[in-house]
């Protein structure tokens, strides 16, 4: 649509310098090409935007921190909330960076007796449920990590047999993210004509 216009709006400048260059082409003062550069700087385009949506959704692409980046697996309740604090104190979370994801080797090497991913209580004393909270309460959303396989790169269990299970919310609080692709793709089958 916009191409459009802009096309439209050319076509305008031109014939409008056309027109200006006949006029003058009897004068002492023709110049075809500065004629047409004059045209076209006086020739305006007026864009018609579209309303905004005004719902303020995705104003910026998730944007945020992964715990695998600088830490690997070696990660911790305290290093999280540390890192979180450095985020909200260097603006990093007015600027949009919202979310804290944890990634790799935050969970139990076994599920729980629901067949369910659970945290590493060792890493995560307070549980993830209670990490979560803190991280929604200095205005953070958490995103959390697994993978498609049988097994994280980590050799931690993972979602492949399980998406069923996995695909809906953990049982450790509110989690804003999932960093797995089969969860997704499961939620989204039934949904998709075949």
């Amino acid at each position: 649509m916009l191409g459009k216009i802009i096309s439209a709006g050319v076509i305008v400048a031109g014939t409008a310098a056309a027109a200006f260059v006949a006029k003058k082409k009897g004068t002492d003062s023709f110049c075809p090409e500065c004629d047409i550069k004059k045209a076209i700087a006086k020739a305006t385009v007026h864009i018609k935007t579209e309303k905004k949506y005004g719902n303020n959704a995705a104003m910026t692409p998730p944007m945020g921190w992964s715990s695998w980046n600088l830490f690997g697996p070696n990660i911790n309740e305290n290093l999280i909330i540390e890192v979180a604090d450095a985020m909200k104190k260097s603006g990093l979370l007015d600027a949009g960076y919202c979310y804290v994801n944890l990634d790799d080797c935050w969970q139990s090497s076994l599920r729980d007796e629901n067949g369910r991913l659970q945290g590493d209580l060792t890493a995560f004393p307070s549980g993830i449920k209670a990490l979560v909270k803190k991280l929604n309460s200095k205005g953070f959303k958490a995103g959390i990590y697994s993978s498609n396989g049988t097994l994280t790169c980590e050799d931690l269990p993972a979602s492949l047999g399980n998406e069923r299970i996995d695909e809906r919310p953990l049982p450790i609080g509110a989690l804003s993210i999932s960093n797995t692709i089969s969860a997704t793709v499961i939620r989204l089958l039934p949904r998709l004509p075949l």
